[in-house]
C-alpha cells in the first residue's frame, strides 16, 4: 500500500468521538474507515494497543481493498472484533492471511464492547468503526456502543453506602 498523504483532506475520516475513558482504556467510535487508507489514519491516530470492533458488512467494496483493509487492521491492531452478518466472510478473509489469532467472534456490539473490555488493558484503545453514510442502522450501533461503555464505567464506580 502506498504512503497515506495524511494532509489530502479527501483521506482524512472524520474525527472519532471519544465515548468515554474506563480503568484506563480510551473507547472510541468513528465514522468512515471502512476504507484501507481511513483505517490506517484512524488507528494511527489512536494511542497504545488498538482493538478494532466493526460489523463485517461493508468494510472495503472490492476484493483488493478488503485485501489492503485486513493488512492495515492486522500491522495496527491487536484483536479485531466481528459482528453483523459480514462477520464470517471477513475472519475467513483474516485466517487465510494468517490473523485468524486476532479475531473475536461477537453477537452484537454489545458482547463486543464486553469482550473489549476483558482484553483491553490500561493504556489501550477501542475503536468502535462505523460506515461513512450515516444510517439508522450505524445511530443505533453507536447507541448501543455508547450505552455498554456506560456500563462498563458504572461497574467500575465504587458503590457508595450511606
Amino acid at each position: 500500500m502506498p504512503p497515506i498523504a495524511i494532509t489530502d483532506s479527501r483521506l482524512i475520516a472524520a474525527p472519532a468521538e471519544d465515548v468515554g475513558r474506563v480503568a484506563g482504556v480510551v473507547w472510541l467510535c468513528a465514522h468512515g474507515i471502512a476504507s484501507p487508507r481511513r483505517a490506517a489514519l484512524a488507528m494511527a491516530s489512536c494511542r497504545g494497543r488498538v482493538l478494532l470492533i466493526a460489523d463485517g458488512t461493508g468494510i472495503a467494496a472490492t476484493d483488493r481493498a478488503l485485501t489492503a483493509w485486513t493488512e492495515v487492521v492486522a500491522a495496527r491492531a491487536s484483536r479485531l472484533l466481528l459482528f453483523g452478518p459480514g462477520a464470517d466472510g471477513l475472519a475467513e478473509r483474516l485466517a487465510a492471511a494468517g490473523h485468524a489469532a486476532m479475531v473475536v467472534r461477537c453477537s452484537d456490539v454489545g458482547d463486543a464492547a464486553q469482550a473489549a473490555a476483558h482484553l483491553a488493558s490500561r493504556g489501550s484503545t477501542v475503536l468502535l468503526a462505523l460506515p461513512a453514510r450515516p444510517s439508522r442502522l450505524a445511530d443505533d450501533t453507536a447507541a448501543r456502543f455508547r450505552a455498554a461503555v456506560d456500563a462498563l464505567a458504572m461497574a467500575e464506580r465504587p458503590v457508595e453506602v450511606a
